[in-house]
């Protein structure tokens, strides 16, 4: 997702879902974070990266892993 601001999208995530936080990782450039959340009665894991400085330019990327 380009033109996102990182701290914006993630206080809507929250606001609008269950996520938990599972996992974080820090590469000093890069967050990368896991969530495991309950959407349309189903169990999925969220997996968001973004640019490690709220300033620095970079790619928000969002994955979704449900089970059928």
């Amino acid at each position: 997702m380009t033109d996102v601001d990182h701290e914006t999208f993630l206080k809507s995530f929250f606001t609008r879902s269950d996520a938990e936080k599972i996992d974080e990782k820090r590469d000093g450039l890069e967050i990368s974070r896991l969530y495991i959340l309950i959407a349309g009665g189903r169990e999925q894991f969220v997996n968001l990266k973004f640019p490690a400085s709220p300033s620095a330019d970079g790619l928000m990327v969002a994955s979704s892993i449900a089970d059928d």
